[in-house]
């Protein structure tokens, strides 16, 4: 599988915001769970939330420029044929689907089918 696959691993998008949690927590926790609550880092060192700096296929912000970073990875994202991902993201348990939001946001009750919605409904 590792001779025919091309792997990709992103240890982390965001790694002034964990350097920022790191720092303020340093010492003051027993285990890397306490590292993993609030909002404390989720800005990178200019005070953006890359998780949320993405485009929405619902709404478009007027005059909003993607931080640096965001482009980088919609660029790497345009440029590689990626047939399966993984994401591991600290602070919640939660199950994310292509297209899983909706007009009214992530509280509306739409359906939001995306283009391979029949793969994902298996």
């Amino acid at each position: 599988l590792v001779d025919a696959t091309n792997i990709y691993i992103m240890p982390s998008m965001n790694p002034d915001g964990y350097e920022k949690v790191y720092k303020a927590l340093e010492g003051s926790c027993e285990d890397e769970s306490c590292r993993c609550r609030g909002t404390l880092g989720r800005g990178n060192s200019r005070g953006v939330d890359l998780n949320r700096d993405f485009p929405d296929q619902f709404k478009e912000v007027p005059g909003h420029k993607p931080a640096p970073e965001t482009t980088v990875i919609m660029d790497w994202i345009e440029a590689n044929n990626f047939v399966l991902s993984s994401n591991l993201h600290g602070g919640a348990l939660v199950a994310c689907y292509p297209f899983d939001d909706g007009p009214g946001g992530l509280r509306g009750s739409y359906y939001s089918k995306s283009p391979d919605d029949a793969l994902f409904r298996d």
